[in-house]
């Protein structure tokens, strides 16, 4: 997949998903089952925004993998995202140094060197790095 701007974790086949005719028609359905309240807070509006549960379903959602939310869930559910990301790979690397070098080795090497042997390690398998954005 290729990204439209490196930095974003937006490819060209997302965008094209969230302009398409299906998506319109998805989110006019989302508004119309949820009677324009966001699903979250309540908040009624006419501009809600949809949200992706995951993205294994992009260019094929179905109502279940979508979230009708005002602009403030939304910002809110996407944190999440990040963090559960961020919090998964700090994981990865506190489980790799400790299999590596043993219990308590934050104390001898610093951690910037243990989280770049671990996104080579990844890498080397194939893995995302911390260098990938979500999809």
């Amino acid at each position: 997949m290729t990204r439209v701007d490196p930095k974003t974790p937006y490819t060209k086949d997302y965008l094209a998903t969230l302009g398409s005719a299906a998506w319109r028609k998805l989110k006019r359905k989302k508004c119309e089952e949820a009677e324009y309240s966001c699903e979250k807070c309540g908040t009624w509006s006419k501009s809600l925004e949809l949200h992706h549960k995951h993205y294994r379903t992009i260019g094929r959602e179905q109502c279940c993998d979508v979230l009708l939310l005002c602009s403030c869930c939304h910002r809110i559910e996407d944190g999440k995202r990040i963090r559960k990301k961020r919090n998964q790979r700090l994981k990865g690397i506190m489980t790799f140094g400790d299999k590596k070098y043993g219990r308590n080795w934050e104390a001898l090497i610093p951690f910037n060197e243990v989280a770049d042997e671990f996104d080579r390690w990844l890498k080397k398998r194939g893995r995302k790095t911390r260098g990938h954005k979500c999809k």
